[in-house]
């Protein structure tokens, strides 16, 4: 490909990604029913194994117009972007919404709108509730949970199951994490802006896997070097980054990020999934790479960003305390400690990232983090 063409590649993926983060699915062009996916622990690969595309659901809405007499102003505030969302009826064109086990009391804030005659704009709504456990005594209840999620895309899709088109999916998937490897590498040795960086990855989410591959890859054959020289880092929050606010405080900040603790970021680039064509093998590896506090137990939650720390260089960390962290960081002086022996220095920041205040907030204490480490002040 051309110059010409990577530029049309890199306007594609950045569309891609504009249409999940404004919940506008109507402008993905596609053949094949859509299901919306919310959490990080939902295999994709099944969904097109039943000929259905999945497409992520972000919920970065903030308003209350509509979810206010259902939901707590203190409930996450994507969860509360999704249900106005859905309520005012922006997800009829999907087919079907999945659910992972960690927004489980999210699932039943949904049923409780349908009960009361409120849902009736909402597509079908599941729970893919996999335990995130390798014991015998949750097989029988993983066993359970496969058949149901089974049975619920065979009847939303029209489609049986065939364990060849899933494993036929996962070595399509593989191959464009491979391609996501050499991106993640790519990103960081241009110095290539972390907000661009996620944005081109999250596209991922809105498309097949061979497309997304063939259109990053093209991007990946020119210049798009900014920021050279900038401190690199590393982010981690416990809310989902598809709003780029935290990529945009460091940018701010005069950082660049490249790597992030998000699915739809640097762990989309994981390791390959097992090719056995088995949902009970996906859903297994999936539930140890979710986002966030809900991996466990800590050597696979530190394994992602050992790996950015050694194939793309990290010169310092940032993890973000949400508002909304019912979990109030409680892994976060482990990581930082674990951080600290790889040479890497931390920062720990608070501030609602969804008003300009918080973000300026946050800003400051990153500008103040990379200024420590340049020796300059302000």
């Amino acid at each position: 490909m051309g110059v010409i063409a990577a530029k049309a590649a890199f306007d594609e993926l950045l569309a891609a990604y504009e249409s999940i983060a404004a919940s506008r699915y109507r402008d993905l062009a596609s053949d094949r029913p859509l299901v919306g996916i919310v959490g990080g622990a939902v295999p994709r690969e099944v969904f097109h194994g039943f000929g259905a595309t999945p497409v992520h659901i972000a919920g970065l809405e903030r308003s209350r117009e509509n979810v206010a007499e259902f939901m707590e102003e203190s409930a996450p505030w994507h969860w509360q972007g999704i249900a106005e969302g859905m309520l005012r009826g922006d997800y009829k064109e999907l087919a079907a919404i999945v659910l992972d086990r960690s927004h489980q009391h999210f699932y039943y804030y949904l049923k409780e709108m349908q009960r009361q005659g409120a849902g009736r704009a909402f597509p079908p709504v599941f729970l893919l509730d996999w335990i995130q456990s390798a014991d015998k005594e949750h097989s029988r209840y993983h066993d359970v949970q496969v058949r149901a999620f089974v049975f619920n895309l065979e009847r939303v899709t029209g489609q049986p199951y065939a364990p060849e088109r899933t494993a036929l999916a996962v070595h399509d998937y593989n191959q464009m994490r491979a391609t996501l490897r050499s991106f993640q590498s790519f990103r960081s040795s241009a110095n290539l802006s972390g907000v661009v960086a996620y944005q081109l990855m999250a596209a991922s989410q809105a498309m097949r896997p061979a497309r997304h591959r063939e259109l990053l890859a093209a991007v990946m054959r020119t210049d798009l070097t900014t920021g050279a020289g900038a401190p690199r880092a590393l982010l981690v929050s416990s809310e989902s980054m598809m709003a780029l606010h935290l990529h945009e405080a460091v940018t701010a900040a005069g950082g660049v990020v490249v790597a992030e603790d998000d699915w739809w970021g640097t762990r989309s680039a994981h390791q390959d999934a097992p090719t056995t064509g088995s949902i009970a093998d996906l859903c297994a590896f999936y539930a140890f790479l979710g986002i966030g506090e809900f991996v466990a137990p800590m050597t696979k939650r530190t394994a992602w960003y050992r790996d950015a720390a050694h194939f793309t260089g990290i010169d310092f960390a940032v993890l973000h305390h949400s508002i909304n962290d019912e979990h109030a960081g409680w892994d976060y002086p482990f990581i930082i400690e674990d951080l600290a022996r790889l040479g890497i220095p931390s920062v720990c920041v608070e501030g609602d990232l969804q008003t300009s205040a918080g973000r300026a907030q946050v800003a400051a204490a990153i500008g103040r983090t990379i200024d420590g480490r340049t020796g300059t002040a302000k």
